[in-house]
């Protein structure tokens, strides 16, 4: 029985590479979960200094994360950040130092120095700083609430009566009365 085509001829080469054989000559190599975190470590210890310069430089670190050569995954650098006392205050720092090139860009914002950008825009982004600059360096730029009591406080007046009461309930003229 001869071999019928409904109009195209099918070779190994016009399979999808979903569904093509693996070339074995490529040999396959596993990577362990504890291998894979391992140099996870390892970038971020390698990207962690760089990342900070771009953050005091006037970056976020999502943007600062983003644009670096490798990939990393922002939320596991943020939380491994966190884990370090000295990595998560070293991170204060360039956030403190950030706030201030975020003055100037604010600065200019509100002087219209971005002549093309609509009044209302600017504002929005003013503000936009001022919240996050108050975020980062709450000790420059943030509210503060500070409440000063004044005068003084004297309690003798409160105290003489309190001893007239004492003085007054211990003589009680108790006349005896006859219970019928």
């Amino acid at each position: 029985m001869e071999k019928q085509s409904l109009g195209a001829d099918v070779t190994d080469d016009t399979f999808p590479t979903w569904l093509s054989v693996p070339n074995s000559n490529t040999p396959v190599t596993h990577v362990s979960a504890h291998e894979k975190r391992q140099l996870a470590l390892a970038e971020f210890e390698t990207v962690f200094p760089r990342v900070m310069d771009m953050v005091a430089s006037g970056y976020d670190l999502t943007k600062a994360v983003e644009e670096l050569p490798i990939k990393i995954d922002v939320g596991s650098f943020n939380r491994w950040i966190k884990k370090d006392p000295v990595r998560h205050e070293q991170l204060k720092d360039a956030q403190e130092l950030r706030s201030e090139v975020w003055a100037d860009r604010m600065m200019r914002h509100a002087m219209g120095e971005y002549e093309l950008e609509d009044v209302n825009r600017s504002k929005l982004v003013v503000d936009t700083y001022k919240w996050r600059i108050a975020a980062d360096n709450r000790r420059k730029y943030g509210a503060s609430t500070h409440i000063e009591v004044g005068g003084t406080i004297s309690i003798t007046g409160a105290l003489a009566a309190a001893r007239e009461r004492v003085i007054a309930g211990e003589v009680v003229d108790v006349t005896p009365k006859e219970i019928e």
